[in-house]
């Protein structure tokens, strides 16, 4: 007689149901959890630079001033030296100042003229096509508007570290605003990001970088009862401002290569959508947009016009039919660079002199699979 073999259930267990707030403030924690892992590693990377160029900037030191003792020169002369290179860094570093300054409110002037043209150009525009978009949602268009949380990160600052050299050095200076008008009331005036960053090299020719981040995290009801997952085609984000670039190259150390790379403003938009997936536990992460939205040059003073609201970026991902909400995870980064002396960048959307970025709906665009 053959003995039967028990066979277990091939089932899956039902998982455990998790409430949505407990999910939404799990999602908002682990966004948060992995920048502040990335931002460790980048500030234990320029701890150690900080230490080398101290290092690079004490040897130049040095040999300038071997060269002036070689050359007869005592140490009471090569300190009236170093004051003579200062004073005149500094009325060179005025005369250029003025200039750049001349062009900038010309700039402003013309961006403040620009966001109000195209202001009357939305609210033309909506007042004749409102009700068609509306119309849309769902049909099939998955809109995200409702926020849930947002916050501001500085993910990168150059330590300048001590330098000496006999005199007073010029460190140069940085600032920025991540200002942001986020519509938690639900008032459709849509959000806005206010990203501003500057920094000036200074008398010290190494790389300086200022990076910072928004964040903005949006959510979706779930999906309609009864129908099958989402499958995107295509993704509409309605993002629109004008703002400022500039940048300036520095005068290079004759002991130095150039750093032409170095000086640089960057501002990137990117746009994640996450899900939980209750057979892993995990967080699914689809990266949606990737985009550079200013990437200035050497030398430069640009008036910067952005304008997504009219563009469809095709994609091809699934969104989780799975009775939970959907939730979109926005980023504004913004970031400039700048190497050798009075090296010199910037991205302005600040609110004080522009009306920064809008950001209204992000629309999902396909169709359900059953």
């Amino acid at each position: 007689m053959v003995q039967k073999k028990s066979i277990k259930s091939s089932k899956k267990k039902t998982p455990k149901k998790i409430k949505k707030s407990e999910i939404q403030k799990k999602l908002v924690q682990d966004i948060k959890l992995r920048q502040q892992q990335k931002l460790k590693i980048g500030q234990q990377f320029n701890k150690h630079l900080t230490e080398v160029n101290f290092r690079r900037q004490q040897a130049h030191t040095k040999m300038f001033e071997s060269l002036a003792l070689k050359a007869g020169l005592g140490k009471k002369d090569l300190q009236l030296l170093w004051e003579e290179i200062g004073r005149r860094r500094k009325i060179q570093r005025r005369f250029e100042s003025r200039g750049f300054e001349k062009v900038q409110k010309q700039s402003f002037s013309l961006i403040k003229k620009e966001a109000q043209r195209r202001k009357k150009i939305r609210d033309r525009y909506w007042k004749l096509y409102r009700k068609k978009y509306k119309a849309r949602a769902g049909n099939p268009e998955l809109k995200f508007y409702l926020p849930i949380d947002h916050w501001t990160t500085l993910l990168e600052l150059t330590d300048r570290g001590m330098f000496g050299g006999g005199r007073r050095r010029d460190l140069g200076e940085f600032s920025y605003d991540l200002d942001m008008n986020i519509d938690y009331d639900g008032r459709l005036l849509g959000h806005h990001f206010y990203p501003h960053a500057f920094i000036r090299t200074g008398d010290i020719e190494n790389p300086y970088t200022l990076k910072v981040s928004q964040t903005l995290v949006l959510s979706h009801i779930p999906l309609e009862i009864g129908r099958g997952d989402f499958h995107v085609d295509e993704i509409r984000v309605d993002l629109a401002g004008v703002g400022h670039s500039r940048s300036v190259s520095g005068h290079t150390c004759p002991l130095e290569a150039p750093h032409n790379l170095w000086d640089t403003s960057e501002l990137t938009f990117r746009v994640t959508v996450h899900q939980f997936d209750y057979d892993t536990g995990l967080f699914l992460a689809d990266e949606v947009i990737n985009r550079r939205l200013v990437s200035g040059i050497p030398d430069e003073d640009v008036v910067e016009e952005i304008n997504l609201s009219t563009r469809l970026d095709a994609r091809d991902f699934y969104v989780l039919n799975n009775g939970l909400d959907i939730y979109m995870h926005v980023d504004i980064i913004t970031r400039v660079s700048a190497a050798d002396e009075d090296g010199l960048a910037e991205i302005n959307f600040s609110q004080e002199d522009t009306d920064g970025l809008y950001l209204g709906c992000t629309t999902l665009i396909g169709e359900y699979e059953g």
